[in-house]
């Protein structure tokens, strides 16, 4: 689950970060936030 925090990191396009949510994917589990943590950001 990804919080506010790591959607910032997102934005502000930290590679570790990206390389994470592309491990994630490729294995079949996407990462998974929720409205609350979006109406943070």
């Amino acid at each position: 689950m990804l919080d506010a925090g790591a959607l910032i990191a997102l934005e502000r396009d930290e590679q570790r970060l990206w390389e994470r949510v592309e491990d994630a994917h490729l294995t079949g589990r996407p990462p998974l936030t929720h409205g609350g943590v979006v109406a943070q950001v």
